[in-house]
């Protein structure tokens, strides 16, 4: 009998212990802020307005040039050449942790689309809304200035390397996520043609630290 009580106190005591472990570990799992997601349709929707508002871009357009609806697009986005996505599948949306703090931040980028039919291509859009309700919607303007910066650095080792200006580079500048930022560019001098840039270039953009590796070759 004295051995059954034994026993039984045991397990009671090994099943006591075990809903504690559980326990803990169910906190753990839910107070993660590594699993911390951010309302990304809510994101998307608070900054489209925000790039209407802002006269950033116009609203979206899925016409034929020199139409009515073209016409129409005009009136109803004075002053503006490019509109929105005509959907939300346009529009790149990626969890990762961007600054470092291990939690999830969110990105959210896209190509303008043509609205008037001028010449050239239409700029990227980029934004990261931050873990810490803080973000950036300047990100291409971030990504286009350390280009530059870091052209000049490397025109000051290498003198063959050519005088550049920043024309085009704002539509010609591209983003994508592949294990970190990365993206396509193009650099004209003052002599170029849109269509016949003096250099291609590639680069990698750490957010954190704003660094740039750049990486470019001679047409």
């Amino acid at each position: 009998m004295t051995r059954k009580i034994i026993t039984f106190a045991m397990l009671t005591a090994l099943i006591l212990n075990s809903c504690k472990e559980n326990s803990k570990q169910g906190n753990s799992e839910t107070t993660d802020s590594s699993t911390i997601r951010i309302n990304t349709q809510d994101e998307l929707e608070k900054w489209k307005k925000e790039l209407l508002d802002s006269k950033q871009l116009g609203s979206p357009c899925n016409f034929d040039m020199f139409t009515a609806e073209a016409a129409k697009w005009a009136k109803d986005n004075p002053k503006l050449g490019d509109g929105l996505p005509t959907n939300d599948k346009e529009i790149t949306t990626i969890n990762s942790d961007f600054d470092g703090d291990s939690k999830q931040d969110l990105l959210m980028y896209f190509n303008s689309n043509n609205c008037s039919g001028h010449n050239g291509g239409t700029p990227t859009f980029a934004k990261i809304v931050y873990a810490n309700n803080t973000s950036n919607a300047e990100l291409m303007k971030d990504i286009k200035q350390s280009i530059i910066t870091e052209y000049k650095a490397q025109k000051e080792k290498n003198s063959k390397l050519k005088e550049i200006s920043d024309y085009y580079l704002d539509e010609t500048l591209t983003i994508s996520y592949k294990n970190g930022i990365t993206g396509d560019f193009q650099l004209h001098t003052k002599d170029d043609a849109h269509y016949a840039p003096s250099y291609n270039g590639k680069y990698v953009y750490n957010v954190k630290d704003k660094k740039l590796n750049l990486t470019i070759s001679e047409n």
